[in-house]
């Protein structure tokens, strides 16, 4: 047998190198190349590119199954399970029924093909990393006696793919660098022995996909042991792996180390002192940074210099740690101005109308002039009339610009059983308006006014009828109040919402549909894993308002799977936000395909899909950073997070967008600069008047292999929120007042203190930190 077996492995490799030297030989013979995507049947492919074109899916089956049939005859192994595997795809796209169908003829034709380069890349993705470790191991004479490099486009760079010797080194990188198998690590260091790099880059892998904690000693223990890496071949290209560790660990843990662990500081050393003030640290890791730039240059021949041409780590945080910025906010009547790396500004102050004259046009200087530790410098806005400005700051191409409202007066309107009546007061202090202008909005355009309108001394006044006569049933309308002051200055407030019925705010009339958003965490999943989900329910009509469902409405939640079966639900009830939120264990074994999330009950029913399949591990992952910040409609929402790469190689190059849609519609959007350590910040405006400011933000990652990932996340900017009010001393018994009209929660207490603590809730009913004034007052109405 074992003779047998020998004289086959002479033959294999007999007939690879006859093809090999034929393929050589008729590289110009009519339909064939050798081109650089791995494919040799090239007039067949154009065939199948022109159908795809033009749509027609029957020619499109026809020159795939051309290609496989040809393709099998001359052992094309990359044309044949390209042209395959595309079938099925297209067999799909047409009918998903057919997809179990599809998938078994695939695993059949793959089987009988019996090639085990095309074997292992066909079942990366379905096997666990000890069943393909075994398959190797078998198959390792074939595989040691071919080297088909269209494959090699599984996880590694083609740095490091153009250093594999043949298909068995390769499937043992791959097993050992994506697949982290132990067995397959060992093999493959027998195999390389001591050949650098490759040995070198063993141990960094090794080094890299090791598990560390996420606390500072964990960091810690990685930073010492890239230290060490990088120390044990230093004078070659490798040791710059373990450099960029290093320094990006370093650049990382500047922002917190002052609260850094003894460990994480000795890991750091020489270059981070707890001791040195944080702008130093930063001008000294620059200086590292710069230094191993240098190194990385120095290395000009050979393999070093290969390897060294592949970094632009060094570079790349260079560039963060150089990089100008200006942000704006803005206190009261204060913009405050954040540099970063920058002396000074020339800023603009404008009303943003037409044909405006600038109040505010100078240079402001920042008399730090930290090294890339942000600066604040504060600059106080003239007194001007209540309205929208555009405060522009710049310096050279670096430019920023933000949007500014003042409205410095507050207004109420409700309606008792005679009449609607309104209340104006200054906004911060309370103080009731003696006099105002009424001005009514509808669509964007002015209805009628009421000029000179004398408020109540004692109370709410009635709105006058010339504004309540124009108001329309079912019709969104807004009401502005505005004065002037002694100094002549306007002073104004916010478009009160009013909706029709003679301007009383209904909950019940004019609704014209109900509505409900649903947003997931990712949009693709392996099974097994787990859904989070969240749904927020609206009534009204969508082209002129709509608001929230009230606290306590019941709904269904379930998981439909690719059948159309549901597999899993449960019954959630709205909070006072009317949102509901919730998860779904994806079971393992069953149907693969396109799955849903449904919500339905009270007058809504609707769904969103999501993807559930064996999917290939990625090599990066996105989390948002956790914000206690209440956002409120019309502050600018900050978004940020981390791309981390699993493989300890940088991300910083990656292309990198963002979108964020408002009741599936797009919001906003942009590209995205990820700083050295991965990290991103997403900043976008919202509508003071928007009392449904829900944002679903989607960022989407695309590295430098072509892997590209999305990742959503859900943030809200409210018009209103809830207070959270406990009473700490609060005495055990029941109070059931007899007003029926009495509103609020009844507390009895012991002593004569009522000890009364306040917060803010965000749409999930969680207590948030954000600091928020709170104005109370006491009455007795015994």
């Amino acid at each position: 047998m074992k003779a047998n077996m020998l004289i086959t492995s002479v033959l294999v490799a007999i007939l690879c190198f006859a093809a090999m030297t034929t393929t050589a030989f008729v590289r110009k013979d009519k339909g064939r190349d050798n081109t650089k995507n791995g494919l040799v049947l090239t007039d067949l492919w154009k065939e199948y590119t022109a159908a795809r074109n033009a749509d027609r899916p029957e020619e499109i089956m026809a020159v795939l199954d051309e290609i496989v049939s040809k393709a099998k005859a001359e052992r094309l192994h990359y044309d044949f399970y390209t042209a395959a595997s595309q079938k099925r795809l297209v067999a799909i796209n047409r009918d998903w029924k057919v997809s179990d169908e599809y998938e078994a003829w695939l695993d059949k034709e793959v089987d009988e093909y019996a090639e085990p380069i095309v074997t292992f890349h066909h079942n990366l993705s379905k096997e666990d990393p000890a069943s393909l470790t075994d398959f190797v191991i078998v198959s390792k004479a074939r595989l040691q006696a071919a080297r088909n490099e269209a494959f090699y486009g599984d996880g590694l760079d083609d740095l490091w793919t153009g250093m594999v010797k043949d298909d068995y080194e390769y499937t043992l990188w791959i097993l050992s660098v994506i697949k982290r198998s132990e067995k397959a690590m060992s093999l493959l260091s027998e195999y390389i022995g001591g050949s650098y790099p490759k040995t070198a880059y063993l141990e960094y892998r090794r080094m890299v996909d090791k598990y560390y904690k996420r606390n500072d000693d964990g960091r810690a223990e990685r930073i010492a042991a890239a230290r060490s890496f990088a120390e044990k071949y230093a004078g070659r290209a490798m040791s710059l792996y373990g450099k960029a560790i290093v320094l990006r660990g370093q650049f990382d843990s500047l922002s917190g180390i002052s609260e850094s662990s003894a460990a994480l500081r000795e890991a750091q050393r020489p270059a981070v002192s707890v001791a040195e003030p944080v702008e130093a640290t930063y001008k000294i890791l620059y200086r590292d940074c710069k230094s191993a730039e240098k190194e990385r240059l120095s290395y000009s021949k050979g393999i070093d210099k290969e390897i060294a041409g592949k970094m632009n780590d060094f570079k790349l945080l260079m560039e963060s740690l150089d990089r100008k910025e200006i942000e704006i906010s803005f206190e009261k009547d204060v913009a405050v101005l954040t540099l970063r790396n920058l002396s000074k500004a020339d800023v603009e102050f404008v009303r943003d109308t037409k044909d405006a004259k600038p109040l505010v046009r100078k240079t402001v200087n920042n008399p730090k002039k930290s090294f890339y530790v942000q600066d604040t410098v504060k600059i106080d806005l003239p007194k001007c009339d209540d309205g929208d400005y555009i405060f522009t700051a710049r310096n050279g191409k670096v430019t920023s610009k933000a949007e500014w409202t003042k409205k410095t007066l507050s207004i109420a309107v409700r309606k008792d059983s005679e009449k609607m009546r309104f209340f104006v007061a200054d906004y911060l202090t309370g103080e009731p308006a003696e006099k105002v202008d009424l001005e009514l909005f509808r669509s964007g355009k002015t209805v009628t006014e009421a000029k000179d309108v004398t408020l109540c001394k004692d109370g709410f006044t009635p709105l006058p009828e010339v504004i309540v006569d124009s108001l329309k049933n079912g019709a969104a309308s807004y009401l502005v109040a505005s004065c002037r002051d002694r100094d002549g200055f306007l002073h104004k407030t916010d478009e009160h919402y009013i909706y029709g019925n003679s301007g009383y705010v209904s909950d019940q009339n004019g609704d014209s549909g109900t509505f409900c958003e649903i947003f997931t965490d990712k949009s693709a999943y392996n099974p097994g894993e787990k859904v989070e989900f969240k749904a927020v329910l609206y009534k009204g009509d969508m082209g002129r308002s709509l608001r929230t469902f009230e606290a306590g409405a019941k709904v269904k939640a379930e998981l439909v799977n690719a059948e159309g079966k549901p597999i899993c639900g449960e019954d959630l009830i709205t909070n006072e936000y009317g949102s509901v939120a919730g998860s779904f264990d994806i079971p393992s074994g069953g149907r693969n395909g396109e799955f849903q999330v449904r919500i339905a009950g009270d007058g809504v029913s609707s769904s969103k899909g999501i993807a559930v399949d064996e999917f290939i591990l990625p090599t990066y992952d996105l989390a948002f950073d956790k914000t206690d910040r209440l956002f409120i409609a019309g502050d600018t929402v900050e978004v940020t997070g981390k791309v981390s790469s699993f493989s300890g190689h940088p991300l910083s190059a990656a292309s990198v967008s963002y979108s964020v849609k408002r009741h599936g519609k797009t919001y906003a959007s942009g590209k995205l600069h990820l700083d050295a350590d991965g990290s991103f910040r997403i900043r976008f405006g919202t509508d003071g008047d928007d009392d449904l400011g829900f944002f679903c933000v989607t960022v989407k990652v695309t590295d430098a292999t072509g892997e590209t990932k999305e990742f959503s996340g859900v943030v809200s900017a409210l018009k209103y929120f809830s207070l959270a009010v406990d009473v700490a001393n609060a005495s055990k018994g029941d109070i059931n007042p007899s007003d029926d009209a009495w509103l609020g929660t009844p507390f009895m207490i012991s002593g004569e203190k009522a000890v009364v603590s306040f917060g803010v809730k965000d749409l999930r009913g969680n207590v948030v930190k954000s600091p928020v004034e709170v104005k109370y007052s006491l009455s007795d109405d015994s």
